[in-house]
């Protein structure tokens, strides 16, 4: 049998190791037994305003044969074109609830707010008849923005509400025919999901985010950017974007976009720019500046 030879240098080491050994337990049990660091909640309000503007074109045509059974052939009824150009301005506000734990990696911010948004819709048909449609809309909204160590996710989601915007919709198809209706919308639904990690790569989709890209002709978009890294304070996003008006005579439904953000960090404003390019036919543009006010923190001891 193997034998460790214990001698007087060993028991006096021991001797001088083991009070070191037997303080730490308490330590560690109070460490594991200690209560967390309390919860750090700030409240805040945020003012923003933005334009909106482009101009697009459809149809009057409200249906179109596909299929005819005693011909064989397909039959089209001949609309007029309807060219549009619209301008319009938002005000709004959000409530912003924001939580955070020190010592741990997530911060929690929930966002509730509303926009008001009007415009002036100038139509020219086809004929030569000419009119302005004036469109005014309420956006309430409401989002959620997660940061866990270096991933940032926000998501978002409203409504659109009011005169939101007069264009051509596909309302139902069949084997036989497809109908484009023209009409007053009154509701269009508004989502957006934003993710980046480090400001370095970012993800973007949306359908009529901010409220801006919902009036008069709502736009659907997805595109992947940068923001230069933590100590940017500017982002660039570039995608596809579509509108949700028919393109009068035209195969062509998606457009590129770019996407400009500034957001220098410790200053309370921020600014973003939207505009499609690539068509004669379609432009969005869309503009945006916030203002954070003072914000209130208070702790609470909450799990």
């Amino acid at each position: 049998m193997f034998r460790f030879p214990l001698r007087s240098c060993h028991l006096a080491a021991i001797a001088a190791v083991l009070p070191v050994l037997l303080a730490t337990i308490p330590a560690q049990a109070q460490a594991v037994g200690a209560e967390p660091a309390p919860l750090e909640i700030t409240h805040g309000v945020e003012l923003r305003g933005g334009y909106t503007g482009g101009r697009y074109s459809h149809s009057t045509d409200d249906f179109h044969s596909s299929i005819s059974i005693f011909n064989g052939g397909g039959n089209t009824r001949t609309g007029s074109a309807v060219e549009h150009s619209f301008n319009g301005l938002m005000l709004g506000a959000d409530y912003v609830i924001g939580q955070h734990r020190p010592g741990r990696p997530t911060t929690t911010t929930l966002r509730v707010g509303l926009d008001v948004l009007g415009a002036a819709d100038r139509l020219r048909i086809g004929d030569g008849r000419r009119a302005t449609l004036s469109l005014l809309a309420a956006h309430p909204h409401f989002s959620i923005d997660v940061q866990r160590n270096r991933w940032q996710t926000r998501v978002g989601v409203g409504v659109l509400a009011g005169r939101v915007g007069y264009y051509a919709q596909e309302g139902s198809f069949d084997l036989l025919s497809t109908n484009s209706v023209v009409d007053t919308v009154h509701a269009v639904p508004t989502f957006q999901l934003e993710m980046n990690y480090n400001h370095w790569f970012q993800y973007e989709v949306g359908y009529g985010s901010n409220g801006l890209l919902g009036l008069a002709n709502p736009v659907s978009y997805g595109g992947v950017g940068t923001g230069f890294g933590p100590r940017s304070p500017l982002a660039l996003v570039v995608g596809v974007s579509s509108a949700a008006s028919l393109e009068y005579q035209s195969p062509v439904s998606s457009f590129a976009y770019a996407r400009v953000v500034l957001a220098p960090a410790g200053r309370p404003w921020q600014a973003s720019a939207f505009v499609t390019y690539g068509s004669a036919q379609y432009q969005r543009t869309a503009l945006q500046v916030g203002y954070k006010l003072p914000t209130k923190t208070k702790s609470s001891n909450g799990r």
